[in-house]
């Protein structure tokens, strides 16, 4: 009975005093600073943690931050360098990679899963351009314990020595959360040269320790202005390459703009009372805007409705086309646009099982329109490849750095560049400034109000037949409501207003009595609406810097 006893009292001593799963943290953090007379500062970290084989399995990695920016903007990168790494005594393996803005030493091996306990681990590195130099003094402002590790931390000890002969004459130290200097710690003086700051009490997750040391100018080799120089152009090359790559696509795309980009002068303007020869509603608008658009494609079908191939119905709450299947002379791009709109079918519905039609017919028709590029303009898309080619070159030699937010704002400057360029080399020939002149003297034409075509000679009275005819062609010429308020002012004036209904070719819903301006911007407002929305394809559903730290892996 004694013995069964004796044996359940230990059981339930084992519990209480050992616990079933205890908790992963660093039991202790010491490290010793020492800033040398040539600037650099060498650390050595003395971790103590405990592996219960959950965050840490194989070992720890430390994060290092390296990369700052000072009050200028301009990027400085600290110097780093991981001399040893040791546990229990013993080299450990570890690799240095990138990491946000600096370094992370991962210690431990793949191959190899760490025993229940703790494990103590020695880091010794070396880093630079770490002191400030100041008018009359030096400075060293560290994050000797980085505020990034995911462990709490139950005792930690932070010395720091500097140069013999120098004297610390002003020595700060703040613990807890970063940017946090509520927990102030006095450091004990061990020499003038030598600190010693021991943490009161434990630090939690994210929790580090922060210090400030100043002594007098003299001990520390500063660095000579070669020196600045060197390092700002090293740790800012990206900036210049950035900048040169900048100068030369600016300066390239000037030149080729000013040798291709610019349109001939343009002639004399004079008014005419119709479109130039073979010149039809879409290639005006094209050779005006130097490329096709939704407005294009929309005067092109209300000018095959004006021929009578197609009727346009506007009754519903969709726009229906409807074939003819009359004989009618259309453009080279009419006949396209016909082609791939109908397929076989003598009506199409603008939207629904359609909507794939008319996203192909329209750009088919764009397409046959780019045939007069060459003839009456060119894009001039092969002088883009040299300033694509600069930016390419330039993007890819500032990769020489590591990237930073500075990168991404020269590569957007290049693309929008490049953007800007792919519109402004655009240019006419000297044929297609001769066609846009008498293109131009037409709309003159066809935008000017009833009163004004008195002052032009031998104007041809305008009829609902010329109005009709002439409609498309205001369509594409951005001058459509000026064409109806005149055909409008013209009906009034011989008593014809009440006369005049809407075309044959369409049917809309009527009213009290025909409006032009309201016809016109039933059939080119709503129209280029829903071409527009028809003609694009469906969218798409879709989803002081970092303080160092470290973790388990």
């Amino acid at each position: 009975m004694k013995s069964a006893f004796s044996a359940v009292f230990a059981f339930v001593l084992l519990i209480v005093t050992v616990p079933l799963s205890a908790a992963e943290e660093i039991r202790s953090y010491s490290s010793n600073i020492v800033v040398r007379a040539d600037g650099v500062v060498e650390i050595t970290e003395t971790i103590t943690v405990n592996a219960e084989g959950r965050n840490i399995r194989r070992g720890i990695f430390r994060d290092f931050p390296t990369d700052y920016e000072d009050q200028y903007g301009n990027n400085i990168k600290a110097g780093f360098k991981v001399m040893s790494v040791r546990r229990g005594g013993s080299s450990e393996p570890y690799d240095v990679s990138n990491y946000a803005n600096g370094k992370r030493v991962r210690i431990g091996s793949a191959d190899h899963i760490l025993s229940r306990g703790e494990h103590t681990y020695e880091i010794m590195y070396e880093t630079t351009w770490q002191v400030t130099h100041l008018e009359a003094t030096d400075e060293l402002y560290f994050n000797a314990i980085g505020h990034g590790w995911a462990f709490p931390i139950e005792s930690a000890t932070v010395s720091v020595r500097v140069p013999e002969g120098a004297v610390i004459d002003r020595a700060e130290g703040h613990a807890g959360s970063f940017g946090s200097k509520a927990w102030q710690i006095t450091p004990e003086r061990i020499a003038n040269n030598m600190l010693v700051y021991q943490l009161n009490r434990s630090l939690g997750r994210e929790q580090g320790f922060t210090m400030l040391l100043e002594w007098p100018a003299g001990f520390v080799v500063r660095p000579t202005g070669m020196d600045n120089a060197e390092r700002f152009l090293r740790d800012n090359l990206h900036v210049f390459i950035g900048s040169i790559g900048l100068l030369l696509l600016l300066a390239y795309f000037y030149v080729a703009w000013s040798k291709a980009g610019r349109d001939p002068k343009a002639g004399t303007i004079i008014a005419r009372y119709g479109p130039p020869e073979g010149i039809s509603p879409g290639l005006a608008r094209s050779i005006r805007k130097l490329g096709a658009d939704h407005t294009a494609y929309t005067a092109a079908i209300v000018n095959m409705a004006v021929k009578g191939y197609l009727t346009i119905d506007q009754t519903g709450d969709d726009v229906r086309l409807e074939r003819t299947g009359g004989s009618v002379a259309l453009s080279p791009g009419e006949k396209t646009l016909a082609k791939y709109l109908f397929r076989g079918f003598d009506s199409v519905t603008m939207g629904s099982k359609h909507s794939e039609d008319v996203r192909e017919s329209y750009l088919e028709f764009c397409a046959k329109l780019k045939d007069g590029e060459g003839r009456f303009f060119s894009l001039n898309r092969h002088l883009l490849v040299g300033g694509v080619l600069i930016a390419a070159v330039a993007e890819l030699a500032m990769f020489i750095n590591e990237p930073t937010p500075t990168h991404f704002v020269f590569i957007g400057l290049y693309i929008l560049i490049c953007l800007v360029f792919a519109y402004l080399l655009k240019a006419r020939t000297r044929y297609g400034r001769k066609i846009l002149d008498m293109i131009e003297g037409f709309r003159d034409y066809l935008e000017v109000a009833e009163k004004g075509r008195l002052n032009f000679h031998h104007a041809p009275e305008l009829t609902p037949e010329i109005f009709e005819e002439y409609l498309p062609y205001a369509i594409a010429l951005d001058v459509e409501n000026e064409w109806a308020d005149q055909f409008d002012s013209a009906m009034s004036r011989i008593g014809k207003a009440e006369a005049y209904e809407q075309p044959h070719w369409y049917r809309g819903r009527r009213s009290t009595r025909f409006r032009s301006r309201a016809f016109v911007g039933a059939v080119s407002g709503s129209l280029a609406s829903t071409i527009a929305s028809a003609s694009s394809p469906p969218a798409s559903s879709g989803s002081s810097g970092f303080s160092g730290g470290g973790g388990g892996w």
